[in-house]
């Protein structure tokens, strides 16, 4: 089953609606229990068709649905072919006529995990073979995925070390696919804040010597650092920034007078932060949708 839809990001079709989860090496596009892996996904020209596409349309990113993850930063390759194929009959990998459309390092994070193409790929009316594959020189565990079983096969694998994972000849096929969404509009939609809010201590007033918000978008941002953060209202510094948990940034204020303030302390956003989400959109209006308790 197929669906189409529209998200914070852009319209987005979604190819198989399938509830199951595995991080076999067999299913998972992330084996990153092993160094190098590569994966091919065929989606036929009829699901595809059902989505509206038509010959002319792009396509400008891949994300897969992450249940739970062994974060990895790795290096990604994405390239796509156009056929004609309702099913891969052999098992062996397809190596020509691809088109690379990302190639860069990603980390896999829980949910709709977006990763857009370096280059939009043009869609012609036929079907598509996906061709997944990482290079890495370390590795760590593998990710979960959901997944949705086709009746044509549709999916071929491979996995191992010390070998590029974008050379590996497959291992195998079967009709275990990742679920899977293309973003068929570019994002242009910059990230908001969507709260702030007293983490510890969590009421005001206070006379906490350590000040901590959590600060929460309504995307996936990057480049978020203390330098991108100011404390007025006293000599204290922002001195840490973590990333506890999906789109939430913790900020910590600490050292200089608060020991023996008497004062309103407000969190505020660098002159120079420089806080965009993975579409390279900036973080333009400072002000949160919703809660703003940026104060003690």
């Amino acid at each position: 089953m197929t669906s189409i839809f529209s998200n914070t990001y852009a319209q987005t079709i979604q190819i198989g609606s399938g509830a199951l989860t595995s991080s076999a090496n067999t299913i998972t596009p992330w084996t990153n229990f092993f160094e190098d892996g590569r994966g091919q996904y065929l989606i036929t020209a009829a699901e595809l068709a059902a989505q509206g596409l038509t010959n002319g349309d792009r396509l400008y990113s891949l994300t897969f649905n992450v249940i739970s993850t062994v974060s990895q930063n790795t290096n990604v390759t994405i390239s796509m072919k156009s056929t004609t194929d309702t099913n891969f009959a052999s098992f062996a990998f397809d190596n020509t006529g691809f088109t690379t459309v990302f190639s860069g390092n990603h980390t896999p994070s829980v949910g709709w995990d977006i990763i857009y193409f370096n280059t939009s790929y043009l869609y012609d009316g036929n079907g598509i073979i996906i061709n997944f594959c990482f290079n890495n020189t370390s590795f760590t565990g593998n990710s979960s995925v959901e997944y949705s079983t086709t009746t044509p096969t549709t999916h071929r694998y491979a996995y191992t070390d010390n070998t590029n994972g974008c050379i590996l000849s497959s291992f195998g096929s079967n009709t275990n696919r990742a679920n899977m969404q293309f973003s068929t509009v570019p994002d242009t939609i910059n990230p908001r804040i969507t709260s702030i809010t007293r983490q510890n201590p969590a009421i005001s007033p206070t006379n906490a010597d350590v000040l901590v918000w959590d600060v929460t978008f309504d995307e996936t941002v990057s480049n978020v650092d203390a330098t991108d953060f100011t404390a007025t209202g006293t000599t204290a510094t922002v001195t840490n920034v973590t990333n506890p948990s999906g789109n939430v940034h913790r900020v910590t204020v600490s050292g200089g007078d608060l020991a023996g303030l008497n004062a309103t302390v407000t969190l505020g956003f660098a002159g120079g932060q420089n806080i965009t989400d993975v579409a390279t959109n900036a973080l333009v209006n400072l002000t949160p949708t919703g809660t703003n308790n940026n104060t003690f």
